[in-house]
Formats: C-alpha cells, sequence, structure tokens
C-alpha cells in the first residue's frame, strides 16, 4: 500500500505542553479501499521565565525597611534605627529630615501605598524609582496625605545595599518618602565688583583688589541709627 498524503504544517511553538491527535485519510494503491493514518502529535511548552534578578529583590527589601525604619526613628525618638540601610552621609540627611518634622509637630508617620518604577542596576551602584503615599499626624491631631515621586540611589558595600541618597523630580504634594523635597532659592544676578580702593561696596561684602601681594587690609565705616518707628532697618557689623 502506497500512502499519499499532505501533511499539514506543525506548529511546535506553543504556550503550553498539550497532546493532539492528527487523523488523515489516505488512498490505498486497491480501488476502493481507504486507510487511516493516525499521528499523535506532542507539542513542547515553552521555557518558563527566568526568575527575578535576587538584586532587585534586595534593593526593593532595603527601600521598604528604610521607610519602615523612618516612621519608627520619628516615632520612638531614636534615630539610630535608621542607620543600618543608609550610607553614613545619607544618614545624617535622614537625621535632618527627622528633626525638621519633629520640630513642625509630627509625631507620626506611615506609608500607605508604594508602587515601584524602573529599578537598574549597575554593577555596585543602582537606582530606584517609586511613587509614595505617606499620612504625615501632627499632635494637634490634624493629619496630611501627600504622594511624592522618589528616585534613590544605592551603592553595594559589601554585599549590602545600602541608600546613598534620594531625589524628588516630581512632588504632587509635599512629602515625607525618602527625604522632602527642597524649594532651591531663586538665583540672583551678581553685583558688579568694586574696584580696589576707597569705593562704596554696593553689596556690603567689601573691597575687591585684584593686583600686588597684600598681608593685611583695614576700612572704616557708619552704622546707621535704626529708626524704629520707621519701615526696614540697616545694619553692619
Amino acid at each position: 500500500m502506497v500512502l499519499i498524503a499532505a501533511l499539514p504544517r506543525l506548529d511546535l511553538a506553543c504556550t503550553r505542553p498539550e497532546r493532539a491527535s492528527l487523523r488523515v485519510r489516505c488512498n490505498s494503491a486497491s480501488p476502493g479501499s481507504q486507510s487511516t493514518l493516525c499521528l499523535d502529535i506532542v507539542r513542547f511548552a515553552a521555557a518558563a521565565p527566568s526568575q527575578q534578578d535576587p538584586r532587585v529583590a534586595a534593593i526593593q527589601t532595603v527601600i521598604q525597611t528604610a521607610n519602615k525604619e523612618q516612621a519608627q526613628a520619628l516615632e520612638s525618638g531614636d534615630p539610630s534605627v535608621m542607620s543600618n540601610t543608609a550610607t553614613t552621609a545619607y544618614y545624617r540627611q535622614l537625621m535632618q529630615t527627622k528633626n525638621g518634622l519633629a520640630a513642625q509637630g509630627a509625631t507620626r508617620i506611615e506609608l500607605i501605598q508604594l508602587t515601584w518604577g524602573p529599578i537598574s542596576i549597575d554593577d555596585n551602584t543602582a537606582t530606584a524609582t517609586t511613587s509614595e503615599t505617606w499620612t504625615t499626624t501632627f499632635s494637634d491631631g490634624t493629619a496630611l496625605e501627600s504622594t511624592d515621586t522618589t528616585v534613590y540611589s544605592l551603592i553595594n558595600q559589601a554585599g549590602t545595599w545600602l541608600i546613598a541618597a534620594d531625589m524628588h523630580p516630581v512632588a504632587t504634594t509635599p512629602g515625607v518618602g525618602g527625604t522632602p523635597p527642597m524649594t532651591q532659592p531663586t538665583p540672583q544676578a551678581p553685583l558688579p565688583m568694586v574696584p580696589a580702593g576707597q569705593n562704596t561696596s554696593q553689596n556690603w561684602s567689601g573691597y575687591a583688589a585684584t593686583a600686588g601681594p597684600y598681608t593685611s587690609v583695614t576700612g572704616t565705616w557708619t552704622v546707621p541709627q535704626p529708626n524704629v518707628a520707621g519701615g526696614s532697618g540697616i545694619g553692619a557689623t
């Protein structure tokens, strides 16, 4: 018997393993007779996706731990609990943040939502972006909810990830996560330099001498008597 059959193209790439039967009707050499060929086809499952990079999980853990420690430090008054997830410089920054919150009357902070953004790792340094929603409770019973985008910079020291800095590129409301965004002063145009000699300094900073060696400088000035009943006063020291 001669089998003549046109088999369909088999697609072995699929997302899950399954077993299928292909039934093909074939013509035999004897007129009027038919035979059936049954083929079992096993489709192969695609390879399972690789597990999450353990470094990413470690970075997420240190940021989550740092946020919990910041809340604990404010409530307990002990800033040392924040030291194990931060570099020395960043720890000092966190202490300033804690003191600033306490000075404003904050007694408790709580992270109520954290959404992960991109995490980029380059050897022993990394950046991680989060969107964090915090509530701040004050001593008078009032509470403030705020949401900020925070970009953390981290370094790996002896196998341990530590937070080295944080930035707030976008702040929807004044926030607590990481460290609060700071308002940058508006740059002021520099005043013209005062030439050497006896001239009036427009910026109260003295004189500018650009030629010759100098070993000392002297000057005299008059301090105006302030008018207590008037407007802005003038002072010099």
